[in-house]
């Protein structure tokens, strides 16, 4: 997963996964881990029910064996908020961001990396709702680094980048959507981007083009 060869990593979760239940049982973190490794994979491929399907089982799950403040009931919780959103289901998944961003805000407090990772979940939802300044707001409190190290993706600043761009735009701050453009750029000629990312990248570059 970590080296983007996701195809592959799906294809092994599949084999392996029922493996794990069989030894440690469906609750084991490691079983969750598999899962969430799956569901990481299934949304880099754009594969989004897939994907939503498995955060929705990991929740299902983490929220019989640890209860809605544990650790697998709210950082996967926030990621499929962000995959719904990333699928266009803005309604459900700004819902659904909130709550783990709320949630994780109040059990993982001092780990900042997890509290980052679902503050941008939430803020790339609100931009997608219209919700502007609350997602302004989220962003600037946003180390990207913490988000980097969690999440094992170096790249992951140039979402952050991307984000503030879209809101400087709104905002109508074309100088300060054109340097975290430039941010972007910079990040992506050492991280390849996605095909999601790439739509992305093109997506702000368009719109700071048409507000020159």
């Amino acid at each position: 997963m970590t080296k983007n060869r996701h195809r592959e990593a799906v294809e092994l979760a599949n084999q392996i996964y029922p493996e794990f239940v069989k030894v440690y049982g469906d609750s084991n973190q490691f079983s969750l881990q598999v899962l969430a490794t799956r569901a990481t994979s299934e949304a880099a491929l754009e594969q989004w029910n897939a994907a939503i399907n498995d955060e929705v089982t990991i929740h299902d799950i983490a929220m019989k064996s640890q209860g809605p403040l544990g650790l697998f009931s709210t950082l996967p919780f926030s990621d499929l908020g962000l995959f719904e959103c990333q699928a266009g289901r803005y309604t459900q998944g700004i819902k659904t961001a909130k709550s783990a961003y709320e949630n994780t805000q109040r059990t993982f407090a001092h780990r900042s990396g997890y509290v980052d990772a679902t503050s941008f979940a939430l803020a790339f939802c609100d931009i997608g709702g219209g919700k502007i300044n609350e997602a302004g707001a989220l962003l600037a409190k946003i180390d990207a680094n913490s988000i980097s190290q969690l999440t094992a993706d170096s790249g992951f600043g140039a979402n952050v980048a991307l984000a503030k761009a879209q809101v400087a735009l709104k905002q109508g701050n074309r100088s300060e959507a054109a340097s975290q453009l430039s941010t972007a750029e910079k990040i992506f000629k050492q991280e390849s981007p996605s095909p999601y990312q790439k739509r992305w990248l093109e997506t702000v570059e368009s719109a700071i083009q048409k507000n020159t």
